[in-house]
């Protein structure tokens, strides 16, 4: 089915894009379903986009009505053969409007700067029919300039912006920014890659566009080759924004620009768009059999996320440090700060990657204040578990770089079938061995604590551990104005053992009333193993309690290098 979509943005300010499905009615047929995705591929989270739909009718082409139903939350029941809206037409419309205020990379943000539109966000689909040879126009004000996409231009008139996709997939994996975003680019392999981004950047040292064509290079060069006709970076800079989403041929990069003007945050947004390139090769292509096709109305489950996006994290920043863009120190020190969340995260030990996969729809993208005692991340300890096999490869003379090449490989030879659960151990196994891929599959599969330390050595590193003086309560807090809010519990930790909630406000401890001033110096005035009478409010009530700090956790103090040779060997670094 060949469908026209007319997008037109007459009021940016309402944040509103009025759509039209311009299409033929399937021969014979006496009823057609329209369906809004509930989720975008990448983001494992059901967000009934649907919500955001106001006045959808539909009409014939000579502008009679048709009968329309709402059948779930996301479809839509065109009749045909309804007793009060009967029609024979041959080609009808459907009309609707969209409303676009959420500035992520997974949501649609119209303002009179710009429109984004992401295409879960934006566009309907046809039930049961092959959706193929799509267009759509575009309609806007006209004072905005570009409009930067990787679908296809096939615009004959320079003042019409009229673009194609193949099928439903590619149009909802293609997002279209509009507006005056600044455009610039660079050529590698003979092909385009646009770097573009909406928003100010501050005046800082770094080259952006040089940088991420490095990334690109040292990227590109693991498997070889880029799969693609050509690539865009869109990025959209604001305060507060973090986030990227992969496609196809582009990605969508959300950042806080104050935060790149110091080194840390400039190599955490390196990172960042070296994650969401490497994705066109792991997640875009090769893929768990679940993730594709698609079912955009309801959750798609695989055990595989610690593939997609684990070894991700474990590339990305090693990516940045092999384009010569960080340190092997500075690798190190990300390094250290990413097994210290893991090891400050009890849910480690109830939920092992497979599991931690399987439930994302639930738990990794819809957190509370207790995930960080139930679960944990597949892209946090999914990206030391690649550090470890890749230091169990080390040992055999090779690297994770050679399962990827095995893993691109096999896509290649079957590009639409995707991987099964124990074909990706398979794969392992031709690599490096049948004792390595036993070994990491019961990594991936149990809850056992990763071997960091002998890993680490395998690779000429030392992990040095240090337990803080400093009391620990076994809580954090955030403030309201000057009150002092509990804000997590951790499991088995003092607050937790004395009986302290979630959403408690600490009034005083000791006798000392307890402000933000006096919480944030607590380590000069709180001791380890003091009793302290504490008093809190706890849903418009007090509450006495007790609370003694205890010692803090081990934490890893540094990443020790033993043997830099080996340690850059191990890694891939020059």
């Amino acid at each position: 089915m060949t469908i026209i979509y007319k997008i037109s943005i007459p009021e940016p300010h309402t944040h509103y894009v009025k759509v039209s499905l311009e299409l033929e009615r399937v021969a014979n047929a006496k009823n057609m379903t329209f369906f809004m995705p509930a989720w975008s591929p990448g983001s494992y989270l059901v967000r009934e986009y649907s919500r955001h739909i106001r006045g959808l009718r539909a009409s014939s082409d000579k502008g009679a009505r048709l009968f329309v139903k709402q059948t779930d939350k996301n479809h839509y029941f065109v009749d045909f053969d309804h007793p009060e809206f009967k029609s024979d037409c041959k080609n009808f419309v459907i009309d609707y409007e969209i409303y676009c205020n959420e500035l992520t990379v997974r949501t649609a943000h119209v303002d009179t700067t710009h429109a984004f539109l992401h295409g879960p966000a934006v566009f309907l689909g046809v039930s049961d029919v092959e959706m193929k040879d799509l267009e759509v126009h575009l309609d806007f004000p006209p004072l905005w300039s570009h409009v930067s996409t990787t679908l296809k231009d096939i615009s004959k008139q320079r003042e019409k912006f009229i673009y194609s996709a193949k099928n439903f997939d590619e149009l909802l994996d293609s997002p279209i920014e509009i507006g005056c975003q600044e455009t610039d680019g660079f050529m590698f392999d003979r092909k385009e890659h646009w770097w573009i981004y909406w928003g100010a950047l501050p005046p800082m040292k770094w080259n952006l566009k040089e940088d991420i064509k490095k990334i690109v290079e040292t990227v590109a060069a693991v498997t070889g080759e880029t799969p693609y006709e050509k690539y865009m970076f869109m990025a959209h800079f604001a305060p507060g924004l973090y986030g990227g989403l992969e496609h196809a041929d582009s990605t969508v990069l959300a950042y806080d620009p104050f935060k790149m003007v110091e080194r840390k945050g400039y190599l955490d947004w390196l990172s960042l768009v070296a994650h969401e390139y490497f994705h066109v090769w792991n997640v875009k292509r090769i893929r768990p059999k679940a993730l594709g096709p698609f079912d955009y109305s309801k959750e798609n489950y695989t055990n595989l996320l610690w593939l997609s996006e684990g070894m991700t994290v474990f590339m990305d920043e090693l990516l940045v440090a092999r384009s010569g863009l960080s340190t092997l120190s500075e690798y190190l020190e990300q390094q250290k700060n990413n097994i210290n969340r893991m090891l400050a995260t009890p849910g480690r030990k109830f939920h092992s990657l497979e599991e931690s996969s399987f439930n994302a729809w639930i738990k990794l993208y819809r957190p509370d204040e207790n995930s960080v005692n139930s679960t944990v991340s597949y892209y946090l300890k999914g990206g030391l578990v690649f550090f470890v096999l890749n230091a169990w490869m080390a040992k055999e003379g090779k690297s994770v770089d050679d399962f990827i090449k095995a893993l691109w490989s096999d896509y290649k030879a079957r590009p639409q079938t995707g991987l099964e659960d124990e074909e990706v151990f398979k794969i392992l196994e031709t690599v490096a061995s049948k004792k390595i891929a036993q070994n990491f599959s019961h990594l991936v599969s149990t809850t056992d604590e990763l071997p960091l330390d002998e890993a680490a050595k395998l690779c000429g590193l030392e992990i040095i551990y240090e337990q803080s003086p400093k009391p620990w309560t076994g809580m954090d807090v955030r403030y309201d104005g000057g009150r002092v809010i509990v804000d997590k519990v951790y499991l088995d930790g003092p607050a937790m053992k004395e009986g302290l909630n979630v959403g408690d406000e600490l009034i005083s401890m000791g006798g000392l009333r307890v402000l933000k001033g006096q919480w944030e110096k607590n380590s000069e005035w709180l001791n380890s193993g003091t009793h302290y009478e504490t008093l809190v409010a706890r849903h418009g009530r007090l509450h006495q309690l007790s609370l003694t700090p205890g010692s803090s956790p081990r934490a890893v103090k540094e990443i020790k290098v033993l043997d830099e040779t080996q340690a850059k060997l191990s890694l891939g670094l020059k």
